[in-house]
């Protein structure tokens, strides 16, 4: 096809076939296909059609992402913007092209944050958010006003992490903005289960956000209404899941402000419910990563809480569970394993104290070995050094003739 002159044809299957490729782990190969994706839409003078237009932004920002030059892949992004706000000036009656745009500035914005070109961020997430506020919703049927909503709603939760994480000027102005939408989102779609989802989220996450900046009674006020939203929602759909994955976000993040208060109990009452409301959905579904790590967390929250509370016997136990349940989460992303490394520590702290020591040396190996995929983490000594000295106290105090090094 593409000896034919076919590009517009082949341009998006050589995108395809790179993240095939790019999802099994050959990132070589994969550029090679992207490269030469776009090749080929360049040489079909760009794109016609939307979906051919969508599809050439992709190009772009398929190269981006394995652009090792930083000035390079920043340009891929902004070129890929370009296309979009083009699309959406062609074709201002679609919504998709409004969502399409604030996309891919926040993407923009993103790359900015990460490589600490701070300046530019405030006004690339405000292009976003204004971009995405076009009037166009408004006269649209109310299927795609809902679907908007919901969009924006996403939206402003990555826009609210990018300003958290560049500490940008206008965070406060944002989270505010943030918080109203999720409100007027409730007030228009309350029977509705996705929006209920989304508008619960972005509730704790804003509100989250705000407060690990310090306090907030808006702040606090917002997880009161998300925990209220949600609980009324699982009483109109009790079994949708992801309702109650809402709901349990919003548990965490009360019980997240309550330690941070120092009401220790507070939190564990927070986490528990947590626990006890995810724990169903996790038994039903243990396939499910969502549901497991969710899970995961509620184990480790509790765990911590009864580790500040010198509650070692209670402490290990919750984290043995979650060595139990985060296995398949770590095989599948490393950043959990320096979570892993600390229960680890824990677990086998308290089996030294038991008099278990074959059992605690063979919990700080295991700590150990999962770390050394970690060489390149920053964290990796502090960790290691505490399982290292587990593992010396341990072999010490066994009886054994010939103890090996640790």
């Amino acid at each position: 096809a593409a000896r034919l002159g076919l590009e517009r044809l082949t341009a998006p299957q050589y995108g395809r076939l790179g993240d095939a490729l790019y999802s099994r782990g050959d990132r070589e190969t994969a550029e090679r296909f992207y490269r030469e994706s776009l090749r080929q839409f360049q040489a079909a003078a760009g794109a016609a059609g939307s979906q051919e237009s969508r599809d050439f932004a992709l190009a772009w920002q398929r190269i981006a992402s394995i652009e090792t030059d930083e000035s390079a892949a920043r340009a891929a992004l902004v070129r890929a913007a370009e296309i979009h706000l083009n699309l959406a000036r062609a074709t201002p009656a679609d919504p998709a092209a409004v969502g399409d745009v604030a996309d891919a500035w926040l993407r923009v914005a993103e790359h900015d944050a990460a490589s600490q070109r701070l300046p530019d961020v405030p006004a690339l997430v405000r292009r976003a958010l204004d971009a995405h506020a076009l009037p166009v919703a408004a006269s649209q049927p109310r299927d795609d006003h809902q679907r908007f909503m919901i969009e924006r709603a996403r939206l402003f939760r990555r826009a609210v992490a990018i300003l958290r994480d560049a500490d940008a000027p206008p965070f406060e102005e944002t989270c505010a903005a943030a918080l109203a939408h999720a409100d007027e989102l409730l007030r228009a779609y309350a029977d509705d289960v996705d929006a209920c989802r989304e508008a619960v989220a972005l509730l704790c996450r804003t509100a989250s956000t705000m407060l690990q900046r310090g306090p907030s009674a808006s702040a606090v006020a917002a997880l009161d209404r998300a925990r209220a939203s949600a609980e009324q929602a699982m009483q109109v759909w009790p079994r949708e899941m992801p309702i109650r994955v809402a709901a349990s976000e919003a548990y965490s993040a009360s019980g997240n402000e309550a330690a941070r208060r120092g009401r220790l109990d507070e939190a564990r009452g927070w986490y528990e419910k947590e626990r006890d409301l995810i724990a169903g959905a996790f038994e039903l579904q243990p396939s499910d990563m969502t549901y497991r790590l969710r899970y995961a967390q509620s184990l480790t929250a509790l765990g911590a809480v009864e580790s500040l509370q010198k509650r070692w016997p209670e402490a290990a136990d919750y984290y043995d569970q979650f060595l139990r349940v985060s296995e398949p989460l770590a095989r599948e992303d490393a950043a959990h394993l320096p979570a892993r490394a600390y229960a680890w520590h824990v677990v086998g702290d308290r089996l030294k104290d038991t008099g278990d020591l074959p059992a605690a040396r063979e919990c700080y190996e295991s700590g150990l070995a999962e770390l050394e995929t970690l060489a390149t983490f920053g964290e990796l000594d502090d960790y290691a050094a505490g399982l290292r000295d587990g593992l010396t106290a341990a072999l010490a105090a066994q009886p054994t003739t010939s103890q090996p090094s640790p």
